[in-house]
């Protein structure tokens, strides 16, 4: 990973604002929808200088997760920070690999891992709602224990703790995501070089077994197959003419 010392100081810090103000929008902040996977992923791909991969990543994990949005009291898997991961990792090693396998085949390797690590974000976040929850108990007992006239701030910074729990627990999930994603991507690379990519509509069948996977995993939306089926054969069909 020589190519993570090439990136600049400003480049990092960009990074990491990306992931906390992402995670922050999903859990505490504005809900501007920084922290859908294809806003964040065009903004991870921008600043790594890739914005087509970021844009592509993006788009793809917003359709795998469309369905499950972090909305009130539901805690969706994280897709944000692992599309962030999927940017960053793409726009880094597909320079480095691509006289050992096609950027087709790193672009869906990279989104069927990070697509299944996503659910180890949604653990920790769930740890951090209940840190804050623990928070908002020590709130209530000091308030119900003073005299708020005679003190009229008496909770000082703890409130602002629950948003501190929130950033860490978006970079936390970023390094585990990133980490895990990354391990996988090494331990299969033996095994992804030596299958026939070269083989023609390979790719459209690698394409269709992730549109099939997301359709299992939102098969309550009705007529999900029916629609998936019949998109795929009329876009098959026309890349046939």
């Amino acid at each position: 990973m020589t190519w993570a010392t090439d990136l600049s100081a400003t480049q990092w810090l960009l990074l990491m604002l990306l992931s906390v103000l992402s995670g922050l929008d999903r859990t505490a902040l504005a809900q501007s929808m920084l922290c859908r996977p294809v806003v964040c992923g065009c903004l991870c791909g921008l600043i790594m200088g890739n914005y087509a991969a970021g844009l592509l990543l993006g788009a793809a994990m917003e359709l795998l997760w469309i369905m499950r949005l972090p909305v009130g009291a539901a805690i969706a898997p994280d897709d944000t920070q692992s599309t962030i991961a999927a940017v960053f990792l793409f726009c880094g090693l597909s320079p480095q690999i691509a006289e050992v396998m096609p950027e087709q085949v790193l672009l869906l390797a990279l989104l069927f891992f990070a697509a299944a690590f996503s659910p180890l974000g949604r653990l920790i976040e769930i740890g951090a709602r209940h840190l804050n929850d623990m928070i908002e108990c020590r709130v209530q007992n000091k308030l119900a224990s003073i005299d708020t006239e005679k003190a009229p701030y008496p909770l000082g910074w703890l409130p602002v703790t629950g948003l501190i729990n929130f950033s860490v627990a978006s970079l936390f999930s970023q390094v585990v995501i990133l980490c895990a994603t990354l391990a996988s991507i090494v331990c299969t690379m033996p095994l992804l070089a030596a299958l026939p990519w070269h083989k023609p509509n390979i790719m459209v069948y690698a394409a269709f077994l992730v549109g099939v996977a997301a359709v299992y995993a939102l098969n309550s939306v009705r007529y999900s197959a029916a629609l998936f089926g019949a998109g795929f054969s009329v876009t098959f069909l026309l890349t046939q003419v």
